[in-house]
């Protein structure tokens, strides 16, 4: 049996080099591909380097390991297919006698830490012990991406354990490190916590940055303590830092839902960000739009949806969805499938989500054929309902006396999910 077909210019470079066996052409091949972002080519060069006996190093294993585990724009299946070819890299690298070192293990950690699934800290463990074991000493860089990966993981008993051992070891902590515990126990609710680790953040003479602040003002703004969190908005620039778009709208965000809909501050609020240069993004928008529909007040929402065009962003599916349900909360289903028509005019298909709005405010109104029409149609799309769907189908049809015609699949995934 033949072997497979090389990339272009690996048997080329095999043929040359064949009888010096020159590793490092190879070497620089791989890397080539890596910087030209033609990773997949990378990948084969190196898989095929240990059937010709190359032996490669980690000057070029370590920028592959790292592109194989960005997540960037790739899907959920494809980032656990690159993470698995990752894990194929440092044992090929094992075999081959090229002994990982702490940036090999630490991208291999940095990538199950940001996999976002449930078990990628006990991944991420497992590599930590080998790692270990090997006699691979962890430095800074380790250490801050097991804190943020804990506190992403919503473990922060682990994640403080990790800072400590840190400490012990002699390592300085900096602004980034804090910024992830900050973080954790803001979405923890653990206020007192944060604010006192942002003190002694101040006494080990680090400063904090606008991360750190925006991570405060969350804490604060989701338990609706919004006198505070202004303060500390009002702090920023008296410590010489500068708001940017995502502080400004969690205040928004905080004024239009956590104060009865004081959407008049909110525009304050935005007239203050655009006068500090700062463009109002699509997220700000998004918040408003939001805030007006709860307050019954759809065409001025719809106006915005218009306003996003003219500043030269693009509407996303939260933005359509959340006009639509805004139509249907108001009883008014005709403005609600116009602002679908117009999405799917743009360019964006109804998802799961748009569907979900639709049948619940046909449903709100009685209309339950027209309902179920739309139920099949999702399915018909290949659109799989999703925990909310099955919901809205309990809620609004089958305990009112309506059997919808959907052949019994909600009531599958409602055991899956």
């Amino acid at each position: 049996m033949s072997k497979p077909q090389a990339p272009p210019h690996f048997s080329t470079t095999c043929s040359a080099q064949r009888l010096t066996r020159s590793s490092l052409s190879v070497d620089m091949l791989v890397l080539a591909y890596v910087r030209n972002r033609k990773t997949h080519l990378g990948f084969e060069v190196f898989k095929r380097a240990g059937d010709y006996g190359f032996r490669l190093s980690v000057f070029s294993c370590n920028p592959l390991l790292s592109d194989l585990v960005k997540k960037s724009e790739i899907g959920d299946v494809e980032h656990v297919g690159k993470l698995n070819k990752a894990g194929d890299v440092i044992e090929d690298m094992k075999s081959w006698g090229v002994l990982p070192n702490v940036v090999t293990y630490n991208t291999l950690i940095d990538g199950y830490c940001k996999m976002g699934r449930v078990g990628k800290m006990y991944k991420a463990d497992s590599i930590l012990k080998e790692m270990l074991e090997n006699k691979v000493c962890l430095n800074e860089v380790t250490y801050n991406i097991l804190i943020h990966g804990f506190c992403k993981d919503g473990n922060l008993s682990a994640a403080k354990k990790v800072f400590e051992e840190m400490q012990r070891q002699g390592l300085r902590a900096k602004v980034i490190t804090y910024n992830s515990l900050i973080n954790g126990l803001c979405c923890d609710e653990k206020l007192d916590e944060a604010i006192g680790l942002r003190d002694e953040m101040l006494g080990s003479g680090v400063k904090p940055n606008v991360v750190t602040y925006n991570a405060l003002i969350n804490g604060f703004c989701k338990k609706k303590m919004i006198k505070e969190a202004r303060e500390l908005f009002d702090d920023t620039r008296k410590q010489g830092l500068a708001p940017n778009a995502i502080t400004y709208n969690t205040l928004i965000d905080a004024y239009c839902f956590c104060r009865k809909g004081d959407i008049e501050a909110a525009r304050k609020l935005i007239t203050d960000m655009e006068d500090k240069g700062l463009r109002t993004d699509l997220v700000t928008y998004n918040i408003i739009i939001d805030a007006l529909c709860r307050e019954g007040e759809s065409r001025k929402a719809a106006r915005l949806l218009n306003e996003i065009f003219k500043v030269g962003l693009s509407p996303s599916h939260v933005t359509y969805n959340t006009l639509m349900d805004g139509y249907c909360m108001e009883g008014n289903l005709k403005a609600a499938l116009n602002v679908r028509t117009r999405m799917e005019k743009e360019g964006r298909q109804a998802n799961v989500v748009t569907y979900n709005v639709l049948i619940k405010g046909f449903c709100k109104k009685g209309k339950l054929e027209e309902a179920n029409r739309l139920l099949n149609e999702m399915q018909e799309s290949g659109l799989i309902p999703n925990r909310t769907t099955y919901e809205v189908v309990r809620e609004e049809m089958t305990e009112k006396g309506f059997v919808p015609d959907i052949e019994g699949h909600l009531y599958n995934v409602s055991i899956s999910t």
